[in-house]
């Protein structure tokens, strides 16, 4: 499970049956726990709709070799909730927020 801050929103998108792709560390410098998603993440509509904490901010990431993503950080833990970015188009995708 992610951080008591990001894992509502953890829930949710579990709830909906979005597969998980990644559970870890994704980088040697991350400390917490980061969760992909085969899904669209909507970072604003997600902040509001739960009442995230202020330290709780917006991930994106459009890298050209390494992937891409769009999600929620918490900065406090150093922990992420990750989907897939609006660029990469995946047919069947959900959006969640």
């Amino acid at each position: 499970m992610s951080c008591i801050h990001l894992s509502p929103v953890e829930e949710k998108v579990k709830s909906l049956g979005v597969a998980e792709t990644f559970r870890g560390k994704p980088w040697g410098n991350v400390q917490g726990e980061w969760v992909y998603f085969d899904c669209y993440l909507l970072p604003a509509n997600l902040i509001e709709s739960f009442s995230l904490p202020d330290f709780v901010k917006t991930h994106e990431h459009r890298g050209t070799h390494d992937g891409s993503e769009l999600g929620l950080v918490c900065e406090k833990c150093d922990c992420g909730i990750m989907g897939l970015h609006p660029s990469s188009k995946k047919d069947g995708a959900i959006s969640v927020g």
